[in-house]
């Protein structure tokens, strides 16, 4: 809530009512949005008491949102650009249905599940890079705006709900843009089994992809079989720049290509539900988050937005955050 306050305008938007879902949240989440309800009256809350998925919630903000585009945030990453809603939002025009953004680990690369955590939205950024380049089949990640057109309801079984909205739209033929120099903030998982699982879900979740609507994302672990070239091309850029930086650790690299085979294995053997597990040595501490509440106005983007979205969701629960403006409308 406090980095949606953060949150400015420039095309004279005034809000007019923020909802959120909150399904199964044992943390303050339900406490801090009644604190703030006292003090807004167009804040709305509603309480589910279990833990219903993402696709759920999304599913229920679809259902009464009438803004035109839709800016879907992971509720565990932070904005540290002011006009970050507004520069993301202003980009999804002239035919472009899904906007990425990137996101940046704050994890430090000293240790080895911080340095692989880093090394994996580092390939994730340059594969991004890629697809829109080669007009592959698309993701998008921890948060992305959407035409309202272009999003539809989320089947309730479904993993990455994220890539589903993007493939669809994709399929309905609307354009993809990356916005690279949007930035948000996330923070890894500092346990190796946590990588690990959490690899494997996604994973598993691009196979399920495949059955439910015959393609799924041309993310690196596919494109060294179908696009070889790209692949390479993708990992030796990132090794060049890591050696720039001086912080190519070889060891914990090939480590990571390890874990990475392990999580293929480990997504042929087990199933996961669509209710992300949460992940404790992912969470932020309070001198992190503190940090990150120092909101930079970094962005240049002036174009008028028409109406937006945005929806968060909580990294302890599962929850959506339906802010409405005058002209703007975010979920």
């Amino acid at each position: 809530m406090g980095d949606i306050e953060h949150q400015t305008f420039t095309t004279g938007n005034h809000l007019r009512e923020i909802t959120v879902v909150a399904s199964g949240c044992k943390d303050n989440t339900i406490l801090s949005v009644r604190r703030f309800s006292k003090k807004d009256p167009r804040i709305n809350l509603i309480v589910e008491g279990r833990r219903n998925g993402k696709p759920s919630a999304i599913n229920k903000i679809l259902d009464t949102v009438n803004g035109e585009t839709l800016v879907l945030l992971s509720g565990d990453i932070r904005l540290p650009d002011a006009h970050f809603v507004d520069g993301l939002a202003s980009c999804c025009k002239d035919g472009v249905g899904v906007v990425a953004c990137r996101p940046v680990p704050i994890n430090g690369v000293k240790t080895k599940a911080g340095y692989m955590g880093r090394l994996l939205w580092n390939l994730h950024d340059r594969t991004l890079m890629a697809q829109v380049e080669n007009s592959l089949c698309l993701q998008a990640g921890e948060a992305f705006a959407i035409s309202r057109a272009a999003a539809g309801y989320v089947p309730l079984e479904v993993i990455n709900d994220d890539a589903y909205l993007v493939l669809k739209a994709q399929i309905a033929g609307y354009k993809h843009a990356y916005a690279r120099d949007m930035i948000i903030l996330n923070r890894t998982p500092e346990c190796l089994n946590e990588i690990l699982l959490q690899r494997a879900r996604i994973i598993k979740g691009h196979q399920q992809l495949k059955n439910i609507i015959g393609v799924s994302p041309s993310v690196l672990d596919t494109l060294i079989f179908k696009r070889p070239f790209i692949a390479t091309n993708v990992v030796v850029q990132e090794i060049r720049d890591q050696i720039e930086r001086r912080e190519l650790r070889a060891l914990w690299f090939l480590q990571l290509v390890m874990l990475e085979i392990a999580a293929h294995l480990l997504s042929k053997l087990r199933s996961f539900p669509s209710t992300w597990p949460i992940s404790e040595s992912a969470k932020w501490s309070e001198d992190e988050s503190q940090l990150a509440t120092q909101v930079l106005p970094l962005s240049s983007y002036q174009n008028s937005l028409g109406k937006l979205a945005l929806t968060q969701l909580d990294g302890s629960c599962s929850s959506c955050i339906s802010v409405s403006t005058g002209q703007t409308h975010w979920l």
